[in-house]
């Protein structure tokens, strides 16, 4: 983990995981211990109404500077029986990549989770939740989208009842 920025897992205050990501293109981008790798946050999103979901552990990291109740996947790669915890969530927002696997990720696991889950699609240009955090007007841009999108989930449902 030397020359990382390592973010620990924490679960009753115990690290009992962690993963370290490279700031360089040098080395290999994210190396975590060689245990199977917990959801990152998850006791963040436990009992939660409305929970955030997101790929990266920076955009994880983004989300708890954000105070949000946000829990990493690392990856777009997750068993379904790992994600049995968002079925306690009313509503599950998506935030993964605005790339191709990101989408497609996003995609299938909305359909999986149905109605409650809905994706915010990030702007344009911007690659994840951590770069639209580094944008002088990332937070406000996030919180307008995360507005828009409650809106047109709720005509959404509106016009299905």
């Amino acid at each position: 983990m030397a020359g990382r920025v390592v973010i620990p897992e924490l679960r009753e205050g115990q690290c009992i995981w962690m993963v370290g990501r490279a700031l360089d293109d040098r080395r290999l981008k994210y190396l975590g211990l060689s245990l199977p790798k917990p959801i990152l946050g998850y006791e963040r999103v436990r009992g939660q109404r409305r929970v955030f979901v997101t790929e990266g552990a920076f955009d994880y990291l983004t989300g708890v500077a954000w105070n949000l109740p946000i829990c990493a996947l690392l990856g777009t790669h997750v068993r379904a029986a790992r994600l049995a915890f968002l079925q306690q969530a009313r509503e599950v927002v998506l935030v993964f990549d605005n790339d191709e696997p990101g989408r497609t990720a996003a995609a299938d696991l909305a359909t999986s989770l149905g109605s409650r889950a809905a994706i915010l699609a990030l702007p344009e240009g911007v690659k994840d939740l951590s770069e639209l955090a580094q944008r002088p007007t990332g937070r406000q841009t996030f919180f307008e989208l995360l507005r828009q999108l409650g809106t047109r989930k709720e005509a959404n449902d509106a016009t299905v009842h």
